[in-house]
C-alpha cells in the first residue's frame, strides 16, 4: 500500500495527514477536503512534513485558530 490516512480532524470540513511510503522526502502530507454545494469534494494540499509530529502539529495549529485560542 503506498498512501495511508494516519489520522483525520473534522473543522468545517476534514484535515487529513496522509503517509506515503514511495516518497522519499517528506512523505507526511496534510490535505483539506470539502464539498461545495453539498455535492462537489474538493481536496487542497496544506503542508508537507517529513516526520507525523510535525502534520500532528500543523493540525493542532489550526484547531486552536478555529477556536480562538492563539
Amino acid at each position: 500500500m503506498a498512501t495511508k490516512t494516519l489520522a483525520t480532524m473534522k473543522s468545517d470540513g476534514e484535515y487529513k495527514v496522509i503517509f506515503d511510503s514511495t516518497r522519499r522526502f517528506n512523505p507526511y502530507r496534510v490535505y483539506y477536503i470539502w464539498k461545495e454545494l453539498g455535492q462537489f469534494q474538493h481536496k487542497e494540499l496544506q503542508q508537507e512534513y517529513a516526520d507525523f509530529y510535525s502534520a500532528m502539529l500543523y493540525l493542532a495549529t489550526v484547531a486552536s485558530m478555529k477556536n480562538g485560542v492563539q
